[in-house]
Formats: structure tokens, sequence, C-alpha cells
């Protein structure tokens, strides 16, 4: 809960797009702005799909086996001559070089992502089917982006005389404030109701809202398991009884205090509760971190707060529970249990 809420809500950039809008004509250019009111940054959507890299197709089959993205869906093509504000270069001084690539060949810039799952590297060559139209192209960057994924992207980007006639719809995402967006998505789709619109300020509250339910959840389910493990505790503290009360017998007998005797319990608690509150949160976030890098991919920041508090509402409950549970271990007279013991 910490880390999504970090990642997708608490951290969500002031300057990042709260609004998408998509399917925009080329035509259109000028009357969205003129319904924005403001300057728009637009980026050109061409569909494709990828054929094969370096001469070798891509096995469509196998590719769709992959649990994360793959090679054998429909990409979205764009088309600029800079990079984004939001991106730098890993491989090659800028995204095309026109003096060096003999003209016959098309040049492209790929994003790291796409450079890892298709393992591809600078100067591999790559076929692509634009609504039936083959285009092959030499990789002569590779980009990676600096901020959150937030922020549009495009795993392939050509310069823009290569793509500038193709069949496109325009994508434009917009920062306004979050009180004028419903306004401004019902000028929009009122003037062009054929443009899609998404509310990512609105969303991103919804993720909130929904994360907080599934919090919930867990924390009942939680509650069951800790109710488990303090009936577990008292189970062990029963089962140990004699033993206990043997060694607190043995310390009267050698001239320990009842004193003496409930220091030595709480130490002994003390011990058990500190090493099982640090295995569970080890344990938590271990799996917490797994979760974030394996499954929502996001970077994982342990919460330092929450942990120190577990360990010590798990130490103090410990505690509590073993000697409330000792308690009639101070209270055993150490003839009686002698003379119990051997038979007497």
């Amino acid at each position: 809960e910490y880390n999504l809420f970090a990642s997708f809500v608490d951290n969500y950039p002031e300057d990042a797009p709260n609004l998408f809008c998509l399917d925009i004509q080329k035509n259109q250019m000028t009357q969205f702005r003129t319904i924005v009111g403001e300057e728009v940054d637009f980026f050109p959507v061409i569909r494709a799909r990828l054929l094969s890299i370096n001469g070798k197709d891509i096995d469509r089959a196998k590719e769709r086996e992959r649990k994360s993205d793959s090679l054998a869906r429909e990409f979205n093509l764009t088309y600029r001559e800079n990079l984004l504000e939001d991106e730098r270069l890993i491989a090659g001084d800028r995204l095309f070089f026109p003096e060096r690539t003999p003209p016959d060949v098309t040049e492209v810039s790929i994003l790291d992502t796409i450079a890892d799952i298709g393992n591809i590297k600078l100067n591999d060559r790559l076929v692509f089917n634009i609504q039936g139209v083959m285009l092959d192209a030499q990789v002569t960057s590779i980009r990676e982006r600096t901020k959150s994924k937030l922020y549009p992207f495009f795993y392939f980007v050509f310069s823009t005389d290569v793509l500038e006639d193709a069949p496109q719809t325009l994508f434009a995402a917009l920062h306004i404030d979050k009180e004028e967006i419903p306004g401004m998505i019902s000028r929009i789709v009122t003037a062009m109701p054929h443009v899609s619109t998404i509310n990512v300020a609105e969303t991103a509250v919804q993720f909130g809202e929904l994360i907080k339910r599934l919090s919930k959840i867990i924390t009942f389910f939680a509650a069951f398991a800790i109710v488990a493990g303090c009936l577990i505790l008292i189970n062990a503290v029963f089962a140990t009884r004699m033993s206990r009360i043997r060694e607190a017998v043995y310390y009267r007998v050698l001239g320990g205090r009842s004193r003496f005797v409930m220091e030595t319990l709480i130490w002994e608690n003390t011990l058990l509760g500190f090493l099982s509150s640090m295995m569970a949160v080890c344990f938590a976030n271990f799996s917490a971190g797994l979760l974030c890098r394996f499954v929502f991919e996001i970077t994982y920041r342990a919460n330092v707060v929450a942990s120190l508090l577990l360990i010590g509402i798990t130490l103090i409950l410990i505690v509590a529970i073993g000697l409330v549970s000792s308690v009639g271990i101070l209270r055993q007279r150490p003839a009686a249990f002698l003379r119990q013991q051997n038979g007497v």
C-alpha cells in the first residue's frame, strides 16, 4: 500500500499531464487548440506491427506466452526530431544521424524497455508492417525515461520525413487545473464526439480509493492471524509451564527473589518478541519488495515508521501475554513444588 501510494498517488508530479485526448485528426489541430485555449503538444500515432529483427521473424506464438509486454502486439509509432523532456539517450549521440546513414536506410530510435524485451541493439535492422506497407529501419539510438510512467512515451520513434504522410491520429497530453477538467472534457467531446478523453487525475484518486479498500480487507484478515499468533504463544507458554515453574523454583532455592525471576521472564519474553517481530518485518519487507519489483514494476521503498511500529507493538504484545500467562509461576512455593515432584 505504501509503495503503490508513493508511486501512483502521493508522488503524482505537479507538472504531469492530467488529461489525455486520443483520436484527434490531423486537420483538427487548429480547432482543438482553439477549444483548449493554450498551446498543445501533439503526438502523432501510427499503428504498426514489428515483423522481424535482423531478418529473423517474430515468433508470435512464443511472444504471446510472455507474462509482460511482448513483440507480438500492435505498436504505436510516432515521429519527431528531438527528445522529450523526460527522456535521455543511453546509446547513440542523438536520435538520428542523416549525415552518416545512407539515403536508402530508414532510422529509428527505440526505448530501452523494448530493447530489453527483444534484445535489440544499435544498428540492428527492424521490419515493420504499417497498414500493409513494409518499412525496413535501422536502430540509431536507444532512449530511457527519467520520470514517472504517467508521461507519454513511445517504443519506436522515426524522423518526421518518414511517417509524416502515413495514416495517423493525434494524441494530446494536457495539464490543467483539476477543477477545470470536467468542463474541458465537456467542451472537447461536444465539438469532437469521436475524441476519447482520459482523466488521469480522477483515475489516480479512484486507484487510491481501491488501494484503501484492499488494505482494509487485508488488515481484517491479518487481525485473525494476529489473534491466532497470540493463542499459539499462550499455548506455548502453558505447554512449557512445568519447566518454567521448575526453573523459577530452582532460582528461589538458590537465593533468587521474585523480582529476579520476574526480570528473567521479562528478558526471555523480550528476546522472543524481538526475534519474532524482526523475522516478521524482514519477511514482510522482502515479500513487498518482490511484489513491487516483479508484479507492479515500481521502485520499492521500505516504510521505516510502519516497520518500527510493528516491531514495537509485537514486542509489547508478546511480553504482556508472556507475563500474564506466567503469573502463576511466581506464586509457586519452592517447598510445596519440590514435595509434589518427589511424591512426598
